[in-house]
């Protein structure tokens, strides 16, 4: 059985989800920078529940795209 080929659209939800994550990470490698105080340390706290809820939904995509048979 041929694979069925990746919609545009799933492909573009994953390359927002890869992006956003890129993003995130550079801003945690730019949050030691304001040390000690309060609002960046929820700004971190913030961002890196972001970076795993991405990670996650890149996960579950990647599950759903091999569950539904779907090749790029």
């Amino acid at each position: 059985m041929e694979g069925i080929y990746t919609p545009q659209s799933f492909e573009d939800v994953k390359e927002l989800i890869v992006s956003s994550r890129v993003e995130l990470n550079a801003i945690l490698d730019d949050l030691p920078n304001c040390d000690g105080q309060t609002d960046c340390d929820n700004a971190k706290t913030h961002t890196e529940n972001l970076t795993n809820y991405l990670v996650t939904m890149e996960h579950l995509y990647e599950a759903k795209i091999n569950d539904l048979g779907i090749t790029s």
